[in-house]
């Protein structure tokens, strides 16, 4: 993550570690960035380190004085007057479509994965050059799952999301949402308590629970699912769910992974059969998705 900073490729501000648990604090960054910014020439490169989300999406790790949520992060590149061509989350499950929904009107794309990410990160030494200038969208992801694919572990899925999309997205989806008369469960096939744990091995040898939505952790209840998949389920018509799938196609034009995911939480990877490039907590049973109905995305569809 070094590698920008030590070639010179942009300006690279390193805010790790940084309290930044509030909106002011980050409106605070944000117009040091804009301020240090000016009369300089080169690409913006902002970068904070950032982990996986839980809860409505927060980036930062697991201590709340560092955690940002994503909500927080947009309110404060709004007020800055701060619109990215991309925002890229070199941090786990952030290719979410409740992250777009936050995101959409502060940036253009979304640059993320919708599983774990390996602890090497995006390998910015192969794909760095794609993210300069005007960036290659195709080429980034294509680098990303190229590496990966020759990694010592070949687990690797990536996505780039076209947020002016997600408003059309989410009109179908709110469609769906009204007219399916049978709403998957997505959870029905996982155990609720000690004695059904051995239905969780599926998972856990790197199978999909059977007839179940394609899962993207390991989570357990699971906490994020495969966005088109479980659109797909909905007995919602074969229009709206046709219409859907054209629409999430132009929403992530640019997507790649390798046939499997890896997740630490079970330490071990899992198959991928079905994918969009989003995933989504929609009808989640874990506690971290408890604040799922206060998102934008959940509010404009459901």
């Amino acid at each position: 993550r070094d590698y920008y900073a030590s070639r010179g490729l942009g300006d690279v501000y390193k805010r790790q570690r940084k309290r930044l648990g509030s909106q002011e604090r980050i409106d605070e960054e944000y117009n040091l960035y804009k301020e240090e910014k000016i009369d300089k020439e080169g690409d913006d490169l902002m970068h904070f380190e950032v982990q996986g989300p839980v809860t409505t999406r927060f980036i930062g790790g697991t201590y709340p004085e560092t955690q940002i949520e994503t909500t927080d992060l947009a309110d404060a590149m709004a007020d800055a007057g701060f619109h990215t061509e991309y925002i890229l989350f070199d941090a786990c499950y952030m290719s979410s479509v409740e992250v777009a929904y936050e995101l959409k009107d502060v940036t253009h794309y979304l640059i993320a994965s919708p599983t774990e990410v390996l602890s090497y990160g995006f390998p910015y030494i192969t794909m760095g050059k794609h993210l300069l200038g005007t960036p290659n969208y195709k080429c980034i992801v294509d680098s990303f799952i190229s590496f990966y694919s020759s990694y010592n572990l070949p687990y690797g899925t990536v996505a780039v999301t076209d947020c002016t999309q997600l408003d059309a997205l989410a009109a179908i989806a709110q469609q769906i949402n009204a007219a399916a008369t049978e709403q998957i469960n997505v959870a029905a096939a996982e155990p609720t308590n000690a004695a059904s744990e051995g239905k969780l091995n599926t998972a856990r040898s790197g199978k999909n629970v059977p007839n179940g939505v394609q899962i993207m952790d390991g989570y357990s209840p699971t906490l994020f699912y495969d966005l088109g998949h479980l659109m797909s389920l909905k007995d919602a018509g074969t229009v709206l769910t046709a219409a859907f799938a054209e629409q999430l196609g132009k929403t992530v034009p640019y997507k790649g992974h390798t046939s499997q995911y890896f997740t630490a939480l079970k330490d071990a990877p899992v198959d991928i059969k079905h994918y969009s490039g989003l995933n989504t907590s929609q009808g989640s049973l874990n506690h971290m998705a408890d604040r799922l109905s206060e998102t934008a995305w959940y509010k404009a569809t459901n």
